[in-house]
């Protein structure tokens, strides 16, 4: 079977298990809470508020952030620890090859990832916009680099850019938390890892230029002074050299435990 094949087959066999699905539903509730104490006169919300400054309210929380790497990280960030663990990798690399096993399951990580976030905060924004406004008239409440997806014909577009960003912020965490996995075999330093990984970066990059900033890039800055269409693109670009560096990383510490060079 090749690549494409098997990380579809490895997204498919994972969001066939009900865990991604609660997950969905356990950010989407996340959302809600983080803001009680923000909004605490919930029927004033039509008249203090819109979606949008509510997305920018959850961007901007360090806890909701926390919380929601480690939600995130639940359905894929073990799954080395549970294929090393039960010795179930020995019959995957029988049947392909080490290489193909290592990315796969790094792509399908990310994927899956990606998918339970931008669902789960997609979940938030369309439960919220059944009682409060997409944005206020003057829209001074959008920023850039999306701030042209608001006037666009369809506004949604730019609560969908934002959370995209904020999800490809997460699912890079999520796989760095699968790389520490294959250092450390155990699947609460793998659910967790994500969550300290994300802070450490994001002091090692404070002092960076914002292109390089990983708390500018997480709250979707306009990092790069370009249009919304090219400045997502540059996002989406962005984390996928960063996985594909975690995943040069993961790829050469599993074969060296596959070759048993590792105690």
């Amino acid at each position: 079977m090749n690549k494409v094949g098997l990380i579809r087959m490895a997204v498919f066999q994972t969001l066939h298990s009900s865990l991604p699905f609660v997950v969905m539903i356990g950010i989407a509730g996340l959302c809600f809470f983080s803001l009680l104490d923000h909004m605490p006169d919930v029927g004033s919300w039509p008249q203090t508020t819109s979606v949008a400054i509510m997305l920018d309210l959850l961007i901007g929380l360090a806890a909701f952030k926390k919380f929601l790497i480690i939600f995130a990280a639940i359905p894929c960030a073990a799954g080395f620890c549970t294929d090393w663990n039960s010795r179930y990798i020995r019959f995957v690399i029988i049947r392909s090859d080490s290489r193909k096993y290592i990315w796969t399951k790094l792509v399908a990580c990310a994927v899956v990832t990606f998918l339970v976030v931008f669902i789960g905060m997609s979940i938030f924004v369309i439960a919220a916009g059944v009682k409060i406004p997409l944005f206020f008239e003057d829209m001074t409440e959008t920023h850039l680099p999306f701030a042209s997806f608001a006037t666009g014909i369809f506004p949604f577009a730019y609560v969908l850019a934002m959370i995209t960003v904020f999800a490809l912020f997460c699912s890079f965490n999520t796989t760095l938390g699968l790389m520490v996995s294959a250092f450390i075999p155990n699947r609460y330093v793998a659910v967790i890892a994500p969550m300290i990984c994300a802070y450490f970066l994001e002091e090692l990059t404070a002092r960076f230029p914002a292109w390089l900033s990983f708390y500018a890039l997480s709250h979707a800055v306009d990092v790069i002074g370009q249009g919304g269409g090219i400045s997502l693109l540059y996002y989406i670009s962005f984390y996928c050299v960063m996985v594909f560096m975690v995943g040069l990383v993961f790829s050469r510490q599993v074969k060296r435990r596959i070759r048993d060079e590792v105690v």
